[in-house]
């Protein structure tokens, strides 16, 4: 997903998210570019994992697997303060 020329602000790298009480995966190798100054929309039915994408942004739950990066940085590596 990382191209040289684009100004993403937020990627998700092959993300997957499951709650501890869950059988299944909520998101499974998830991987989305964010580029800076651009709009996007999250729809879909409930329970599809808008919400839980929002989650991992401000770090409230982590991935299992995969890589969040805030400017090409793993958030996980930031303080909470450079964050």
């Amino acid at each position: 997903m990382k191209n040289k020329n684009q100004k993403n602000i937020i990627s998700f790298d092959n993300v997957t998210i499951k709650y501890p009480k869950s059988k299944e995966n909520v998101l499974e190798n998830i991987s989305l570019d964010l580029q800076k100054g651009k709009m996007i929309a999250f729809i879909g039915p409930s329970g599809v994992g808008k919400t839980t994408l929002f989650k991992i942004i401000v770090r409230a739950i982590k991935p299992i697997n995969g890589n969040v990066f805030l400017n090409n940085e793993n958030i996980y590596n930031l303080s909470k303060n450079q964050w």
